[in-house]
């Protein structure tokens, strides 16, 4: 999906993704009752070194994701992403 993301993205452009962040204290604390859970809308976990890696893999750049992007008291992560 980021391939193509790249592929159609505008030069300038810039991609902005939010995800539930698999390692915060929040799913440590709540488990099975994690609120990122949500099957069928959620099948795949990334933790923000995951996330980078794929991101990276894809071709494209991270312009934005630093320690309040991905704090580990919070339920979500961000970056963002250009080509």
């Amino acid at each position: 999906m980021l391939e193509e993301v790249k592929r159609v993205l505008a030069p300038d452009g810039l991609c902005i993704i939010k995800m539930p962040n698999y390692s915060c204290l929040g799913r440590r604390a709540r488990q099975k009752r994690w609120c990122g859970f949500r099957y069928p809308d959620h099948v795949n976990y990334f933790v923000p070194k995951t996330l980078k890696a794929m991101i990276l893999k894809s071709g494209m750049k991270i312009k934005r994701m630093n320690l309040l992007d991905t704090v580990p008291t919070g339920d979500n992560m961000w970056v963002v992403a250009s080509k």
